[in-house]
């Protein structure tokens, strides 16, 4: 979700680059001057949707990340409970007869 998110901004923030690099051209000229405004309104509603949805799902996101973690952490521990199980198993006789 976040890279969509980020992707998202990106082209949000190409495009008005773009239109502000065509404003600059159209200086002079009322009509594409009224196309660029509303271009630019469009970007800006884009732009507040886009934060509106980053918003709602911020806790959603949090909350499924959050239990990634734990699923992660139990494989490493699960992981690491083989090890110390095995190398209790092969250390065992050393520590039955001291050494």
């Amino acid at each position: 979700m976040v890279e969509a998110q980020k992707a998202a901004q990106k082209m949000m923030n190409e495009t008005r680059a773009f239109v502000e690099a065509r404003k600059k051209q159209a200086q002079g000229s009322s009509e594409h001057m009224e196309t660029i405004a509303a271009l630019l309104k469009r970007i800006a509603t884009g732009q507040a949707e886009i934060a509106r949805v980053k918003k709602a799902t911020s806790k959603h996101e949090q909350v499924f990340l959050s239990k990634k973690m734990v699923v992660e952490a139990e494989e490493t521990f699960s992981a690491l409970e083989k090890v110390v199980t095995s190398t209790t198993e092969a250390c065992s006789p050393l520590l039955e007869q001291g050494g």
